[in-house]
């Protein structure tokens, strides 16, 4: 089940809307951005391939039939660097620590089921994904939301076309 977020910065009225200046849109992808919250009842498998960079995983995902799907993490900590404006994710991006084919409901668990925050987008290439990283980084922070754990970004083939999306798991508030 999807959830919508509420929304920010970006619609509010008089808000100065343009390609530098509204942060719903991410550089190197097409599109407009949102923060989604994903509950996922199940988790998702993976059968683990050889870490690649972030350009030959695009590759492989634009090469995929429909319905393919790839998961790539990274440590949060390593890729994550905080600047005088707020958080911002390297280019070009490093590899990742972790590769999987989840096209196939098999091997290790890549996804745990439960609460992540995310965001979708297209990628131009591997600066795309950089750009959809950084944009999930950056709304984190600015909508100060608890998240914990890697990194992760997944790749979608649906539609002809492959989307991009970038999560990291939500920490559930305390009873």
């Amino acid at each position: 089940m999807l959830i919508r977020s509420r929304l920010y910065h970006g619609d509010a009225p008089g808000y100065k809307n343009g390609p530098d200046l509204n942060p719903r849109r991410a550089a190197g992808h097409t599109g407009y951005m949102e923060l989604y919250t994903l509950n996922l009842g199940r988790h998702i498998h993976g059968r683990p391939i050889d870490p690649a960079t972030p350009a030959e995983l695009l590759a492989l995902a634009d090469s995929s039939p429909e319905g393919a799907s790839f998961t790539a993490a990274w440590d949060a900590d390593s890729l994550i660097h905080e600047g005088d404006d707020g958080p911002r994710v390297p280019r070009p991006l490093p590899e990742p620590r972790m590769a999987a084919d989840c096209s196939e409901d098999s091997g290790d668990v890549v996804l745990e089921s439960g609460a992540w925050l995310f965001c979708q987008g297209r990628a131009s290439g591997p600066d795309g994904m950089a750009d959809i990283l950084e944009w999930l980084v950056r709304e984190l922070w600015w909508s100060a939301e608890r998240t914990e754990g890697p990194l992760i970004v997944r790749l979608v083939r649906e539609d002809g076309k492959t989307a991009v999306q970038a999560l990291r798991r939500k920490v559930s508030p305390r009873a």
